[in-house]
């Protein structure tokens, strides 16, 4: 039934909601402890290029959505090197998002990777 669906559809956004307010929370925490010097990296061995392209790819359909260009150059295909995940998930996402954002319609944002 209609007030079904609706109810339904309405507790599916509350908890997602939920679980984005305490993933924020959470980033907070993280940069209190950061500020104290007490931050712990779980690092992973892996392509970080790859990585950081999918996290990439992630936020291109809400930059289609808002008629915005999201373009990802890399000057190497793979850099396979020591990295915490999370932590540079959290970083790209924060600079993505905010591009995403703050660049007008029709507007581009590029995320360029260059080897030193």
């Amino acid at each position: 039934d209609k007030l079904g669906e609706e109810f339904g559809n309405s507790m599916n956004m509350i908890i997602r909601n939920g679980q984005s307010l305490l993933k924020l929370v959470n980033e907070l925490l993280d940069l209190s402890k950061l500020e104290t010097g007490n931050v712990s990296l779980h690092s992973v061995n892996g392509d970080v290029i790859n990585y950081l392209r999918y996290i990439s790819e992630s936020f291109q359909s809400l930059a289609e959505t808002q008629k915005k260009g999201l373009h990802f150059l890399s000057d190497v295909d793979s850099l396979f090197t020591s990295y915490d995940p999370e932590k540079l998930r959290q970083i790209i996402s924060n600079l993505v998002s905010n591009a995403i954002k703050f660049t007008g319609e029709k507007g581009h944002i590029y995320i360029s990777i260059h080897k030193l």
